[in-house]
């Protein structure tokens, strides 16, 4: 599957309520430059959301519609996943933050994805997991857009 837009993504997220969905698969085609302009679609949207109280953690039940670890066994590949996820929720929990200036920092809009890789995303995660990383990144913002947008 090969994304064509938000809409499209707006559309993968409220379908993973019943399914799991594969992120890499889902985003096979995107470049670097499609995510930085998905992630800063999504901030500049929940920026404009009225209800400046977000609170993120209540999208996890979705996102686990995302989980890296479904129906994987490897032990050491669920250790990576986990530090993957774990690392997009941290910069999708600042960054949400810092555009709705909820901890007294604020951060202008757009982003650049470089800035992410190179100073948001811990030594935790692998070279070879980034792209993993920004995926979920991408698909939480989506995932707390459409959570709030009504």
């Amino acid at each position: 599957m090969n994304l064509k837009g938000i809409e499209e993504l707006d559309l993968i997220t409220d379908a993973a309520l019943t399914d799991h969905f594969n992120l890499e698969e889902i985003f096979k085609n995107s470049t670097h430059k499609d995510l930085e302009e998905f992630i800063n679609c999504y901030l500049e949207k929940i920026k404009n959301i009225n209800n400046k109280t977000i609170n993120v953690s209540i999208c996890n039940t979705v996102l686990e519609s995302f989980d890296y670890n479904y129906q994987v066994t490897d032990e050491e590949l669920i250790k990576a996943n986990e530090n993957v996820m774990e690392e997009a929720n941290i910069i999708c929990d600042d960054l949400i933050k810092k555009i709705t200036n909820s901890n007294g920092r604020g951060i202008d809009l757009p982003v650049n994805i470089d800035s992410i890789i190179d100073y948001g995303i811990s030594t935790y995660v692998k070279p070879e997991d980034i792209d993993k990383l920004l995926y979920y990144v991408t698909i939480k913002l989506s995932v707390v857009y459409n959570f709030y947008k009504n």
